[in-house]
């Protein structure tokens, strides 16, 4: 099976239509957009980052006083098991 293809030959533009003042003005404004969110996305990563760092030193603090209570315990036991021993 035999497709006829037609000549094709790409419209060209020169580069001053391309690079208009409309275009300019539209990719200032494109890259404005694009520093506005880039702060506001880091205000909010910036307090995630907080609250984790918050998160995880309420766990190490009770972490630390889970570990105290078992050594406390565990040296109560020992104290305790000792006084059996003649």
């Amino acid at each position: 099976v035999v497709f006829p293809v037609k000549d094709f030959a790409p419209a060209t533009t020169s580069s001053g239509k391309f690079f208009s003042v409309k275009s300019f003005f539209m990719g200032f404004y494109n890259n404005l957009l694009g520093m506005v969110g880039f702060v506001k996305y880091r205000r909010n990563a910036k307090r995630n980052w907080e609250e984790r760092q918050e998160y995880e030193e309420l766990i190490e603090r009770l972490t630390l006083e889970k570990r105290q209570k078992r050594q406390a315990e565990w040296k109560q036991r020992q104290n305790s098991n000792s006084k059996l021993v003649p």
